[in-house]
């Protein structure tokens, strides 16, 4: 592997879309369905030669009328061209991110419905080789301040340079990107790439979307991960408390309990409401037996409320 090669690729999904089946393969989408204008788009050099314009400026043509008929001779000469549109319009692409690990709140934001969704993280290495076998391209994007310029839109190697090509104003993406030029290909499987599922920290760890997840990572023997701000800086972390009791109601046979008595919002706000005393007393306890005492109490009053309600 190149040192500058990432080892893993993240994509963030809101997690509405999930479902086990769209988990085995990415879809890959017409550029223009993206949230940039401007993803795929080209500009085309000059058309015309050196020795063409020089032809044309050293003509003895007198007036506008004489000027454009000596244009519509030059280009008449040159090759037929496949329109900039038609390009845009055949190439299919699916992104992904380079962090190094999946903390950017932006991302979360933009494309995990406000930290509710889920973001899959990929082996680089066998994601490559996967989307190579499959007719498709995977290369990084690189950022550029003018917009991508190409001589002749029938020059493939041309072409796809551009279609990597975005505005500066994304590099805090760090995006890599799967390209493919045909039309045909509309998907690429990747289930055996991935090697972790996240969950975004609005998201409550007890919700049916989340099960659907889980389920499908025990399924394939998968990590499945959760997540919660620092709250010393402007970070994400795995929430460890949060992963310790899901493995624990798993383990006692307690979780399909707690599942069955989930309804909406109703027991994510019970949850996230047990949560803050539960911050609230490890801010203000330091010894660890108590934090451990205390920690456990507050988990049973949780699940006693949720059995009564059951």
């Amino acid at each position: 592997m190149n040192e500058n090669e990432p080892q893993k690729l993240y994509r963030f999904r809101p997690i509405e879309r999930f479902d086990e089946v769209i988990c085995e393969y990415v879809n890959l989408s017409p550029p223009w369905k993206s949230n940039d204008p401007f993803d795929s788009s080209l500009r085309i050099k000059s058309i015309l030669e050196k020795d063409q314009l020089e032809y044309v400026d050293g003509s003895e043509a007198k007036n506008q009328a004489d000027l454009c008929n000596l244009l519509v001779e030059v280009l008449s000469e040159l090759p037929p061209s496949r329109d900039v549109q038609e390009v845009r319009l055949n190439v299919r692409v699916a992104c992904f991110s380079a962090q190094k690990h999946p903390k950017d709140m932006l991302m979360w934001s933009h494309y995990a419905k406000n930290h509710s969704g889920f973001c899959i993280e990929y082996d680089f290495v066998k994601l490559r080789e996967t989307v190579k076998s499959q007719g498709a391209k995977l290369e990084k994007v690189r950022y550029v301040k003018k917009l991508p310029t190409v001589s002749d839109l029938d020059d493939v190697e041309d072409v796809s340079k551009a279609i990597f090509e975005k505005f500066t104003i994304w590099d805090y993406e760090e995006e890599w990107r799967i390209a493919s030029f045909n039309q045909t290909i509309e998907k690429v499987y990747v289930k055996e790439c991935i090697d972790e599922v996240i969950i975004g920290c609005m998201r409550s760890p007890l919700s049916p979307e989340v099960e659907k997840l889980r389920r499908f990572c025990h399924k394939n023997n998968i990590k499945i991960s959760y997540r919660q701000p620092f709250k010393t800086k402007f970070e994400l972390k795995e929430d460890q408390h949060v992963q310790r009791q899901i493995l624990d109601w798993e383990r006692k046979g307690e979780i399909d309990i707690l599942l069955k008595t989930h309804e909406e919002c109703e027991l994510m706000e019970n949850f996230r409401s047990v949560y803050e005393k539960l911050n609230d007393i490890h801010s203000r306890i330091r010894e660890k037996d108590c934090f451990k005492t205390a920690l456990s109490k507050m988990y049973e009053e949780l699940y006693k409320n949720l059995r009564g309600n059951n």
